[in-house]
This record gives C-alpha cells, structure tokens and sequence, in this order.
C-alpha cells in the first residue's frame, strides 16, 4: 500500500523531530526514485548507489531544511545532484593529479626535455615547466613510498 500525502507528511514530522524509523520509512518510499535518477546521471550503478547513499545520509542530517513534504521528493533530487556534482569534481581532481604526475615521469622517467614534453603535449614550455616543477615533489614521495613502504603503515 502507497501512503498517502497525509501519511508522507505525517512521517516528515517525525523524521525533523529525531525520529529514524519514519527517515527510514521516508528512504525506502524515495530510494527507487533516487537511484534511478543517479544512475541516468552517471550510468554507473555502483557509483550511483554509493552516491544515493550519500544523499539520504545528507538529508538525515538537514532532515530540519525540509519545509514540505509535497516537495520532499524535489528536496532530495537536489541533494542528489549535489552529491553527483561532487563525486565528478573529485574524479577531475584525481584525473588532474595523475596527469600533473604523467607529464613529471615524462621528464624525469623517459628523459624528455621540457621542451619535448611541450611539444608532445602541445602545451607551452612555461606551464610544463611549472607543471613538472609542481608535480616533482609529489613523484618522489611516491616512488620513495613504493621503493621502502608505506612510512605510516604499521608492519
């Protein structure tokens, strides 16, 4: 049986006042709807359940933000794009560092100039210059980790 409006509402009340079984009755009403809209976002469905998740945890914690249950499901699609927003900034973020350390192990590992990784690269020498100066630093604590261990592990 669907609820009704009236019962949707009924469980918001409870949900803003601490109550974790109407947040979860709340969940298991919107997670289809939720996940489906992930997973057109981002067509992996492993990311898109983690990132569902994400978004109910997000809105237990602002449960207080939700003004009207009419608009709840409104509510945590907008949540849900934020979440999706930010797993795409951290996959650019990683996708830039593992470049910035490519155009090092261009430099240091195959030998290239910095003029010839500006050319390979089409970039001007300028920016792979300071680019490998950036990205040196960061080349060496992962060889020198991989070359004795982690430091920080516990043996």
């Amino acid at each position: 049986m669907h609820p009704t409006e009236r019962d949707e509402e009924r469980l918001v009340h409870r949900a803003r006042l601490g109550d974790v079984e109407a947040f979860g009755a709340l969940v298991r009403l919107h997670q289809g709807r939720i996940r489906g809209f992930l997973r057109r976002l981002c067509r992996d469905h492993a990311l898109a359940d983690d990132l569902a998740q994400e978004c109910f945890l997000q809105a237990w914690r602002r449960i207080a933000d939700c003004r009207e249950a009419a608009r709840l499901n409104a509510w945590l699609c907008s949540i849900a794009y934020r979440c999706f927003l930010q797993a795409l900034r951290r996959q650019r973020r990683d996708a830039d560092a593992a470049l910035r350390e490519a155009r090092s192990t261009m430099h240091v590992s195959l030998g290239y100039s910095h003029g010839e990784v500006a050319s390979i690269l089409a970039l001007p020498l300028g920016t792979v210059k300071s680019l490998i100066a950036r990205g040196l630093p960061r080349l060496r604590v992962a060889l020198n980790t991989a070359l004795e261990g982690d430091p920080h592990e516990d043996h």
